[in-house]
């Protein structure tokens, strides 16, 4: 349909600037990507020089795609499938990291950049709308796009043997933009000079082994006092410690305006992560004061940059000199 192809365009594959492949084969990408890596990791180990790695899978997005010995092997349906295949490639990046002496002086990070569009198709038009396929966030509220918890909140495993302690649990809150500092921190590199870098490293939180786990009474350092939520170029929330306040709310995709809160809702997300139950603002005059001065000062330092991403012309393709509409994924 024509729709679906606007959405799902014939994407290509690139190496570099060598395009492989258009439209591009989902059912064989991720075995691509987990082959290249394998590749790299054997030429690094061979290699004194340090060395930084992004693996991004597709997985598990819709379209949902998986490789032929993947396919209907999960209770959980396609999504399934897709999940246990980028398992499965994981599992195989960290036998190469061992098999070569690599995971002696390696952090691995496996987290995602969004909650699970839970009710993919919403907000797209005509496009069929399979919940099955968009995964689960529960217990957390909303889903991708928006800012509540289960659209914004994800969970981080760190694998570095010998080094973080195994089965150690963290509840700090972070954020994606903390990875560079911390690399840098762990790296013993200085954050580069004249440049604002919003993350916080969390290098000294890591659990080491044979560390006793931080208590209630001796509780880990924050690394951040407070969070904020942004949708596009609005604030739509922010954090404090276990307090939380929405100043708009709006569910992932769909053409319905945002919600303005005045006064804002306030949860105590420790106590309530489903953010189910609204906290009465007059008991908590003090913590939502600061939440909003914090938040008018945050916005106030705040200049948008540049979009890439709106201003892309959807009817340029590296080849075959067809708009996306025209073709079909």
């Amino acid at each position: 349909p024509e729709l679906e192809s606007v959405i799902w365009p014939p994407v290509p594959l690139f190496e570099n600037r060598d395009l492989i492949q258009q439209p591009v084969n989902m059912e064989t990408l991720t075995p691509k990507y987990t082959n290249k890596t394998l590749e790299l990791l054997d030429e690094l180990s061979t290699s004194e020089k340090p060395f930084f790695m992004y693996v991004g899978y597709e997985e598990a997005h819709v379209p949902l795609f998986a490789s032929p010995e993947f396919q209907g092997i999960s209770r959980r349906g396609a999504y399934g499938d897709t999940v246990t295949q980028m398992d499965a490639s994981i599992g195989k990046i960290l036998n190469k990291l061992r098999e070569t002496g690599l995971d002696e002086n390696t952090y691995v990070i496996f987290s995602s950049d969004n909650g699970a569009w839970i009710d993919p198709g919403t907000g797209l038009g005509n496009l069929t709308s399979k919940p099955l396929e968009g995964g689960s966030n529960a217990p957390f509220r909303g889903g991708k796009g928006s800012t509540w918890e289960g659209g914004m909140r994800e969970p981080a495993v760190i694998w570095a043997p010998g080094r973080v302690a195994p089965g150690s649990v963290s509840m700090q809150p972070l954020s994606m933009m903390d990875f560079l500092p911390t690399f840098s921190d762990l790296a013993g590199i200085p954050n580069p000079e004249g440049v604002i870098i919003d993350g916080k490293s969390f290098a000294s939180i890591l659990p080491k082994p044979g560390t006793p786990p931080p208590t209630k009474k001796d509780p880990e350092p924050p690394v951040h006092e407070f969070l904020f939520y942004w949708r596009e170029h609005v604030l739509y929330a922010t954090r404090y410690g276990p307090w939380k306040a929405h100043f708009f709310t709006r569910p992932g995709f769909i053409p319905d305006p945002p919600t303005k809160h005045d006064p804002p809702l306030l949860f105590q997300i420790e106590e309530d992560p489903a953010e189910r139950l609204p906290v009465n603002v007059t008991t908590q005059p003090e913590i939502l004061a600061t939440i909003i001065r914090v938040s008018q000062e945050h916005v106030a330092n705040i200049t948008r940059g540049i979009s890439q991403y709106e201003a892309q012309n959807w009817d340029v393709v590296p080849c075959c000199n067809h708009p996306y509409n025209k073709t079909q994924a």
